[in-house]
């Protein structure tokens, strides 16, 4: 029996520690016995395997996502295998790929469901994140959120929210549940579209943006100002300020209220640009827009949104 079993809580403490710092000898010497030992000592040893470093034993890992204990069984064994393809066999990390795939879909357990999506999230494969975007696409509701939430920040998922959400505003047929389309607009949408080539720069990536304005839903309209500021602050990061001027300056002329696309894109110029000039227009049409009407955000946008309001 190892001191993991022990009835002093010291004893069970030294224990863990010092098989986990052991590595892959001390993870298979807890799978020694795995199966015959009582729920809460299948939980340290558990622990013990979370630990170990180079995803040596994802058989054996793989078993225990199958434990009747949700303790035992939340994937937080599996992540490093999955978030480090290299770390395993191509076999071994699609079958990863799909047992995460059924606890985040299919386990009675709230909380293994939410850690199944976790370590989704932080797989960088296109697998990983077909697999998010097959949930969120028919998620409802919170956990919709959450799995919306998990492909907005996957490696690999900035194409399936751009395709999302830009069918989800475009079609009726594709509309996506209230709070998944929101999550996905407002922390997806934007970096994702930074990121590509000429994003923003066509109509249709505009759309959301565009669409999102009208949107009869409070939160989608607060989430398109929260997608365009995300668009602003990725083109930022990735020096693409001049890109961003443009669409800047395209996406004015087709919204209802223009003015916070121009206050954002004239901060923008200021602080990262190479040429003031374009910051002086969109000044100059902000205040000229905000003499003639100042129209009252919606609440919900003023709560949530990081927009400069005229």
């Amino acid at each position: 029996m190892l001191d993991l079993e022990h009835a002093d809580p010291e004893r069970r403490r030294r224990a863990q520690a010092g098989l986990e710092s052991a590595g892959a000898p001390g993870a298979r010497a807890v799978l020694s016995g795995f199966e015959r030992a009582p729920p809460a000592a299948r939980e340290l040893r558990a622990r013990v395997l979370e630990a170990e470093p180079r995803g040596e034993l994802l058989p054996e890992l793989l078993a225990l996502a199958g434990d009747p204990a949700p303790a035992v069984r939340a994937p937080c064994r599996l992540p490093r295998a999955v978030a480090s393809p290299t770390l395993s066999l191509p076999g071994e990390f699609e079958a990863c790929v799909a047992k995460l795939s059924s606890l985040a879909g299919e386990d009675p357990n709230g909380p293994v469901r939410a850690s199944a999506l976790d370590a989704l999230a932080r797989s960088d494969s296109e697998s990983a994140a077909s697999v998010l975007t097959r949930l969120a696409r028919g998620a409802v509701g919170a956990e919709g959120v959450l799995a919306a939430r998990a492909l907005a920040g996957s490696p690999r998922g900035g194409a399936s929210v751009l395709t999302l959400v830009q069918g989800a505003l475009g079609d009726p047929a594709q509309r996506l549940d209230e709070p998944v389309l929101a999550t996905l607009l407002a922390e997806g949408y934007g970096p994702a579209l930074a990121e590509r080539s000429e994003g923003g720069l066509s109509a249709l990536d505009r759309r959301p943006f565009v669409l999102g304005e009208r949107d009869p839903s409070a939160a989608v309209r607060a989430a398109a100002e929260l997608a365009f500021q995300g668009f602003l602050g990725r083109a930022r990061f990735l020096g693409a300020v001049s890109r961003a001027e443009q669409v800047a300056a395209l996406l004015a002329e087709e919204l209802r209220d223009p003015a916070p696309v121009w206050l954002a894109s004239a901060v923008l110029t200021l602080g990262a640009g190479d040429d003031p000039a374009p910051a002086l227009r969109a000044l100059a049409r902000w205040r000229a827009r905000g003499s003639r009407r100042r129209r009252p955000r919606m609440p919900a946008a003023a709560a949530i949104s990081p927009w400069p309001r005229p």
